[in-house]
C-alpha cells in the first residue's frame, strides 16, 4: 500500500467515524512513529529495509568508541536527540510525523544523502515508511476500529 493509499484509508475511516476521526488518525501515526523508530534506531535499517551500512570514517569510529558506543553498524542514535525529535503532531483531523527541531531535521536529511551515496544513489530514504510498516499500521487501525475492508 502506498502512502497515498494509506492516507486515503485513514480519510475513509475518518468519514465513517467522524466523532473519532482525529483519534484514529493520531493513533495510526503514533503506531507508525514507533515502527519507524524501531526500524531506524534499533534495527539500523532504511526504508528499503536494507542496512544503514558500516562506518567509513576512522576518526568517527574512534570518537564513538571513546564514548562507549558500538562501531559495528551505522547507528543514528548518537545522543538520542534525533530519536526524541521525531514525533507525531495533530493538526485538526490530520496527524503528521516530523522532526520538531530544525537541527535534527537537517541531520536526518543529511543521513539520507550519506546513505544514498554509499548505495550509489543520490539519496536513500530512511524516514519513509516501508510497505510492511504501512500494512501493519493499516491492520492495526482496522483491528481497533473493527472495520472490514
Amino acid at each position: 500500500m502506498t502512502q497515498e493509499e494509506f492516507a486515503y484509508l485513514l480519510q475513509q475511516l475518518a468519514v465513517e467515524f467522524p466523532v473519532r476521526a482525529e483519534d484514529i488518525m493520531l493513533v495510526g501515526m503514533k503506531d507508525m512513529e514507533g515502527r519507524i523508530k524501531k526500524r531506524v534506531f534499533n534495527d539500523h535499517r532504511d526504508s528499503a529495509n536494507t542496512s544503514l551500512g558500516r562506518y567509513a570514517s576512522k576518526s568517527w569510529k574512534r570518537e564513538r568508541k571513546k564514548r562507549g558506543l558500538q562501531i559495528r553498524v551505522v547507528d543514528l542514535q548518537y545522543s538520542g536527540e534525533m530519536k526524541n525529535s521525531l514525533t507525531t503532531i495533530q493538526d485538526g483531523n490530520d496527524s503528521y510525523l516530523y522532526f520538531n527541531e530544525d537541527k535534527q531535521f537537517g541531520k536526518a536529511e543529511g543521513q539520507e544523502k550519506i546513505n544514498g551515496r554509499k548505495k550509489g544513489k543520490g539519496t536513500a530514504e530512511i524516514w519513509t515508511p516501508t510497505d510492511d510498516e504501512d500494512k501493519k499500521v493499516e491492520e492495526y487501525i482496522l483491528e481497533i476500529t473493527d472495520i472490514e475492508v
